[in-house]
């Protein structure tokens, strides 16, 4: 699991959007379509199988596919810092 870090990361969801905004260096992102998804179960606190499993389900992709597009979206967060820091698993 990927614990947002909620001191630093706000979030509101705007129709299909996520618009997330970093309090540290008040840099604002907006997800849309699997960003957002993938997101939205993060806040969920969804594992990463129950999270491929869902992008497979709806987005009907591969195995293969759905996990490079999960790992690149979880890599782009931690690159952000997004996540408290004791939620690095070994990758």
């Amino acid at each position: 699991m990927y614990p947002i870090n909620k001191k630093r990361i706000v979030w509101k969801e705007i129709k299909d959007q996520v618009v997330v905004m970093d309090l540290d260096t008040w840099s604002l992102y907006t997800f849309e379509h699997l960003a957002a998804f993938i997101w939205r179960r993060l806040v969920m606190r969804r594992n990463d199988h129950e999270i491929l499993e869902d992008i497979i389900s709806e987005y009907k992709v591969g195995r293969v596919q759905a996990l490079k597009d999960f790992r690149f979206f979880i890599k782009t967060l931690k690159k952000r810092n997004f996540f408290l820091k004791a939620s690095n698993p070994k990758r």
